[in-house]
């Protein structure tokens, strides 16, 4: 448990999966690619790649160690295993994609069931998560609204890219992170962190 936050602080924070500094860099190279189609994204910086498992929003400072304890204990009852970071994707319509996103392969079966168990842990704590479906992936960056833009180019380039292997993930932690909106972008805190030591 890293320091905690006062009672009384209101927390932005989401539970997340970290993903390799390799993985990271094979993904910002992707970025550096999809830029050059013109479109107005608000891109991820590189150092704030993850995989969202639960975005829970704001919380008091004062709940936080029960969210840690609800990660303990959903972390011990689950075994480490590793996905493939592959491909590229949006969500949204072919005409005006909002998220763009790499996709994740492999037993993403054993990453929905994370999810499931962290999701009933939190709702039993008095907390609301998200209602749309999980849906795992590594979000690179948003469309900004804004006067209609031809975005032919990004999608030609996502296309091209759609197989494309970024890397290995491996799933023996997640991380409970604190997101901080400031004036230069988002900053990320981690307010704890939970090994993933279940049996097979």
């Amino acid at each position: 448990m890293h320091v905690l936050p006062p009672a009384d602080a209101v927390l932005r924070v989401f539970v997340a999966v970290p993903i390799p500094e390799e993985v990271r860099a094979a993904l910002a190279q992707e970025v550096a690619r999809l830029q050059h189609s013109g479109a107005r994204v608000g891109w991820v910086a590189p150092a704030n790649l993850h995989v969202t498992l639960l975005f829970l929003g704001d919380v008091f400072g004062a709940q936080i160690p029960d969210l840690a304890a609800a990660l303990d204990a959903v972390a011990s009852a689950h075994p480490p295993f590793t996905l493939r970071a592959a491909g590229l994707g949006y969500f949204g319509s072919p005409p005006a994609p909002r998220v763009l996103w790499a996709g994740l392969s492999g037993p993403v079966h054993q990453l929905a069931a994370l999810y499931d168990d962290l999701d009933v842990r939190v709702h039993a704590l008095g907390l609301r998560t998200e209602e749309r479906p999980f849906h795992p992936h590594v979000t690179l960056g948003r469309v900004r609204p804004g006067r209609r833009a031809d975005l032919s180019a990004l999608a030609k380039a996502l296309e091209q890219a759609d197989r494309a292997p970024y890397g290995f993930v491996p799933v023996d932690q997640i991380d409970l992170m604190q997101s901080h909106l400031e004036s230069q972008g988002v900053r990320y805190t981690p307010l704890h962190a939970a090994n993933l030591s279940g049996g097979s």
